[in-house]
C-alpha cells in the first residue's frame, strides 16, 4: 500500500478521491449504499460535483469525526496498540483503489473503522448481522491495506454506547469477548468477494468511459424573463389556492350551521353529500358466527356496516 499524506476533508484530499475508486464508494458501485445510487457516483467522477450537503446532514458529520476522536482511545485499548489515521491506495490492472482510514497500526496488519452510534447498527454488530453497505466498504480497505482484520465499531464516543466486532477475511463469528465477523460464508459477501468488487470496479470504470452528464445550459435574457414571470404566476397561484380553500371551508361549515341539504346561489350551489357505510369484510371472514350463518342461509350483514359519512360539496348550479 502507497501511503499518501492528505488530510481527510482538504482539498487535495477530495481531489485524490476523484482520480481512484474509493472504499466508501464501493457499495455504491455495487448498488448496496444506503445513501448513493450508482448513477450518482458515476455523475460525481465524470463531473466532479457532489450533491449538495444540507446543515442537518453537515452537523451528522461533523458529529461522526468529533465521536470517532473520542472512540479511538477504546479502540487502541482493544487493538493493543497504538491507532493512526491515514489514506492508502493500490492500483490492481489498471484499478486505482483508495481507502481512508479511521485507524490503522503501524505494521498496517489491523485497521480501524468507526460509525456514529445508531442502535439498529449496533444490534446487527452484536447478531453478526452486519449490512453489505458496511462489508464492502471494509472489504475495500481491507483489500488496499493487506490487513488481517479490522475492528469495526458503532459509539457516540463513550463506553456506555458502544457496539463492536472483529471483521477478518478468515475466521469464525462468536459471541465472546472478540467476536469474529467473518468477510467470507454464511452471512458475508462470499467466498468471492475480492473478485466480485474488483469486477465491479471495471464494469464501473468502463461506464465512466461512456457516461455524458445531463446537458445543463445557461439561461438566455427571454428565457430567464419566462422563468421570473413562472415564479410570479405561481406564487399568485398558490396564495389564491389558499384563499380559495379557506372560502370553502367557511362556506361549507356555515351550510352545516343552517342544517340544509343543498342551498343555491346565482351561480354555485352548496349540496350535502351522504354515503352509505359500507361493509367491513374482514369483520365477516373474522367472525365466529360467519361460518354457522352461511351454512344455515340465515346471513344479516347489517351488523357488519360501517358508520355512514356526510360531507357539503360546491358545484355549479
Amino acid at each position: 500500500m502507497k501511503t499518501l499524506s492528505l488530510k481527510q476533508g482538504s482539498q487535495e484530499w477530495l481531489d485524490t478521491r476523484l482520480t481512484h475508486f474509493t472504499a466508501s464508494e464501493a457499495p455504491a458501485m455495487l448498488n448496496k449504499s444506503k445513501y448513493q445510487k450508482r448513477s450518482e457516483l458515476l455523475h460525481l467522477k465524470v463531473t466532479g460535483e457532489a450533491k449538495a450537503v444540507n446543515e442537518f446532514t453537515q452537523r451528522i458529520f461533523d458529529k461522526g469525526h468529533e465521536t470517532e476522536e473520542m472512540a479511538r482511545p477504546f479502540a487502541e485499548k482493544i487493538v493493543g496498540q497504538e491507532l493512526y489515521t491515514t489514506t492508502g491506495s493500490i492500483d490492481i490492472d489498471g484499478i486505482p483503489l483508495l481507502a481512508s482510514f479511521d485507524g490503522i497500526t503501524m505494521d498496517e496488519s489491523i485497521i480501524f473503522e468507526h460509525k456514529l452510534w445508531n442502535e439498529k447498527l449496533a444490534d446487527s454488530i452484536r447478531d453478526g448481522k452486519i449490512d453489505q453497505h458496511y462489508l464492502w466498504q471494509i472489504g475495500q480497505q481491507l483489500l488496499v491495506s493487506n490487513a488481517d482484520k479490522c475492528l469495526f465499531m458503532t459509539s457516540d464516543g463513550t463506553e456506555d454506547n458502544q457496539a463492536w466486532c472483529w471483521i477478518t477475511i478468515n475466521g469464525e463469528f462468536g459471541k465472546g469477548i472478540l467476536p469474529i465477523y467473518v468477510m467470507k460464508g454464511l452471512g458475508g459477501l462470499g467466498d468471492n468477494w475480492k473478485d466480485e468488487l474488483l469486477a465491479g470496479w471495471v464494469e464501473f470504470q468502463n461506464d465512466l468511459a461512456l457516461y455524458e452528464p445531463p446537458l445543463e445550459v445557461e439561461a438566455d435574457t427571454k428565457f430567464e424573463e419566462m422563468l421570473t414571470a413562472y415564479e410570479q404566476v405561481k406564487a399568485e397561484a398558490d396564495i389564491a389556492t389558499a384563499k380559495l380553500k379557506a372560502l370553502e371551508d367557511a362556506i361549507k361549515a356555515e351550510a352545516k350551521q343552517l342544517g340544509a341539504k343543498s342551498i343555491i346561489g346565482s351561480h354555485f350551489k352548496v349540496v350535502l353529500s351522504e354515503r352509505k357505510g359500507s361493509i367491513s369484510w374482514k369483520d365477516v371472514a373474522n367472525s365466529p358466527i360467519v361460518m354457522e350463518a352461511i351454512t344455515s342461509h340465515n346471513i344479516n350483514l347489517d351488523d357488519f356496516v360501517g358508520k355512514g359519512s356526510s360531507s357539503y360539496q360546491i358545484k355549479s348550479a
